[in-house]
């Protein structure tokens, strides 16, 4: 089990090229990937979506690529027609105002137009080589950050899931005593009020039954019973079953809302309250599962 959590980073680089990338991710149901490259590396774009399916199934997931040059690249290129003509016109107003003041080179290249911006020549296939190996050491560190991650959701599902164990076996056992309790209930009330009915007529045993029938959680029980054991075969998975834990956690509010319709015991209602707060802590949880 992983979560949809974590953080990653790695690093690559050849004789020309540097390059880092940066991957965070957080849950959402989809797998959504927001890649943020340099203007320069934008064809990478088609790389990082191809590559990320490989290593994550779902979550938010947010690379940030950082590209330098290692190569003889300057970066930089000088406008000599420009730097010519700033000298010839700094001369000439030395000898119109008589001045002896000289300017350095580097006052010079700070005038506007002496210094272009070179735009660099990328190797394609170079910089996708680098970027590919910076890449998957990411998303590999990404994908240890969140499966450390996810034991800590195991480790709480777990003990989750045998208390909702545990709860289920008390609505069992609430829901095989609730008709011997209402029995002895309706004849109680039969009594206070003083009414002339035989304990052992037909009426007496239809409203049980009828109570009985409308009461019955059986096959409800069946079902949670189902759930709990599927809950606990997910738990022990390795591929992402987010989606599947978050189905499941629908059915289980499902059963336990129809248990408590179906019911006014009050014992049958605490413990349906105790389930319902243990699946709502339980799907909580389950969002952050991959």
């Amino acid at each position: 089990m992983k979560s949809m959590t974590g953080f990653g980073r790695g690093e690559a680089a050849d004789e020309n090229y540097q390059i880092s990338v940066d991957v965070t991710s957080v849950n959402r149901k989809q797998l959504d990937i927001r890649f943020s490259p340099p203007k320069e590396a934008l064809f990478l774009d088609s790389v990082v979506r191809s590559t990320v399916p490989e290593f994550l199934a779902r979550g938010s997931v947010n690379i940030q690529l950082k590209l330098n040059f290692s190569g003889k690249f300057s970066g930089v290129k000088f406008n000599d027609v420009a730097i010519a003509a700033y000298v010839d016109h700094i001369k000439e107003l030395n000898k119109q105002h008589d001045l002896s003041a000289g300017i350095s080179i580097t006052e010079i290249l700070q005038l506007p137009g002496t210094v272009d911006e070179a735009d660099p020549k990328i190797d394609i296939d170079g910089v996708t080589a680098v970027a590919k190996k910076a890449l998957a050491a990411a998303l590999t560190h990404l994908v240890d950050s969140r499966s450390k991650e996810g034991l800590h959701l195991k480790e709480d599902l777990s003990s989750r899931q045998a208390l909702m164990v545990e709860l289920l076996a008390k609505l069992q056992k609430s829901s095989e005593v609730n008709i011997d309790q209402f029995r002895e209930k309706l004849m109680a009330r039969i009594r206070d009020a003083g009414l002339e009915l035989d304990l052992d007529s037909d009426r007496l045993y239809q409203e049980v039954v009828f109570h009985a029938d409308r009461s019955d959680v059986t096959e409800e029980l069946v079902r949670l019973e189902g759930h709990v054991k599927t809950f606990a075969e997910l738990l022990k998975k390795t591929d992402p079953v987010g989606r599947e834990m978050d189905f499941l956690m629908q059915e289980f509010n499902r059963e336990v809302n129809t248990c408590a319709s179906k019911s006014a015991d009050s014992e049958i209602a605490k413990i349906v309250v105790a389930m319902k707060a243990e699946i709502e802590r339980c799907r909580e949880q389950v969002q952050n599962v991959e």
